[in-house]
């Protein structure tokens, strides 16, 4: 994108947040216009931020979910703040080679997302996929600050853009299996403002990192490694996390049973009487 006239750039990002409007209005459950007209209004400015921090805080695991989100997410900000620079200033690649990488990243995320997803969540599972991708993202700042040739560059997106890039779809399908349906729309839109705010906060702290570490890019390139290896440990602060995970996630209910006992809810106290007696 950063090689793209800025015309284009913003013709690009003017349609897209206009195709994101007209779906939100007309084709998102949670949203859509008929749908929010024959519900009731449960939730207003003020209620929101409360009643995701409320599913947050249900139990750890999507808390720590979100604590993924976040470190994951400031990584690959940061790493996209400071490749290019990199790449132009220091690898002294043309035009025509970053467009080679970026053909070679787009092969490797569509094969990884046609070819590999589906049976790597098949046979280990969500976590411990997440987990392999998570690791790869960690390994991935460090290979890309030893690389000196273009096809050095060119081998590494092939192999490693494409898992981490599935980060996204196994984060969304463990995000869907976690909370109730009602609460999908709710869970799925602070995540996302989670993670644009940790990347705009990301996109500025790396591009000031960078230019302070290489002095405006006259350094040599040994000042570029700070801001690598601050990109490199924000995604092993993850995938640290992520092993922490228990290997299959809560269900949605669990959180709201374990808090409804501990405050002698009538609901849940007749609920686990009733169970008893249908066991007996």
């Amino acid at each position: 994108v950063a090689f793209l006239p800025t015309t284009v750039v913003v013709t690009i990002s003017v349609a897209t947040a206009v195709a994101k409007v007209v779906y939100v209005e007309a084709a998102f459950p949670e949203t859509c216009r008929a749908v929010a007209e024959s519900a009731p209004r449960r939730f207003s400015v003020l209620s929101t931020p409360k009643e995701a921090m409320r599913i947050f805080v249900r139990n750890s695991f999507i808390f720590r979910m979100a604590l993924i989100l976040v470190c994951s997410g400031t990584s690959s900000a940061g790493m996209g703040a400071i490749m290019t620079p990199i790449i132009t200033g220091y690898l002294g690649l043309k035009k025509d080679m970053t467009i080679l990488l970026a053909v070679a990243a787009g092969a490797s995320t569509f094969t990884n997302i046609g070819l590999v997803l589906r049976p790597l969540t098949r046979r280990c599972g969500d976590v411990h996929a997440l987990r392999m991708c998570l690791g790869v993202s960690a390994v991935f700042p460090l290979l890309f600050a030893r690389c000196t040739e273009a096809w050095h560059l060119v081998v590494l997106m092939l192999v490693s853009v494409g898992p981490q890039t599935l980060q996204v779809p196994i984060i969304t399908a463990i995000k869907s299996n976690l909370v109730n349906d009602d609460e999908q729309g709710l869970v799925q839109g602070a995540l996302a403002a989670i993670r644009v705010f940790a990347v705009a906060t990301a996109d500025v702290f790396f591009g000031w990192f960078y230019r302070w570490s290489t002095e405006e890019g006259a350094a040599p390139r040994g000042a570029t490694y700070p801001p690598l290896f601050l990109t490199a440990a924000l995604a092993f602060a993850a995938f640290v996390i992520v092993c922490t995970l228990p290997s299959t996630p809560p269900c949605p209910t669990q959180g709201d049973k374990e808090r409804g006992s501990a405050a002698g809810d009538p609901h849940s106290s007749v609920d686990q009487r009733a169970a008893g007696a249908v066991e007996a």
